[in-house]
């Protein structure tokens, strides 16, 4: 689990629920959604967290892939924030998300678009 699941599963406060569950899956394989589940395929997972009997994305992963799906540049800075200053992220542990994330539509995240 990743994005504004995983970071509720944290204890991190965020405006709003996706409608659809955001999951994480190795490579490139036929993984499909449903209305209820984004799945999305990833050639370099995480180590997941346990969170509530759940294996969750690590905090700093799961902002990333939380602010993808925000359109708000608001909505990010306010995420960041409490992400760094009330959880404890590191900026280093941020950026190198962002880092490895360059070939998903990161940048969207922080311009609003």
């Amino acid at each position: 689990v990743t994005g504004l699941d995983a970071l509720a599963l944290h204890g991190v406060r965020t405006s709003t629920l996706p409608a659809r569950i955001h999951l994480l899956v190795k490579g490139n394989g036929c993984a499909r959604g449903t209305p209820g589940i984004r799945v999305e395929k990833t050639p370099t997972p995480p180590r997941p967290v346990l969170r509530h009997n759940l294996l969750v994305a690590p905090l700093a992963r799961a902002t990333i892939d939380a602010t993808r799906q925000m359109t708000s540049p608001q909505e990010v800075h306010t995420l960041m924030q409490e992400v760094v200053f009330h959880h404890g992220v590191r900026l280093d542990e941020l950026n190198s998300e962002l880092v490895v994330g360059a070939g998903r539509d990161v940048a969207a995240a922080f311009t609003g678009k």
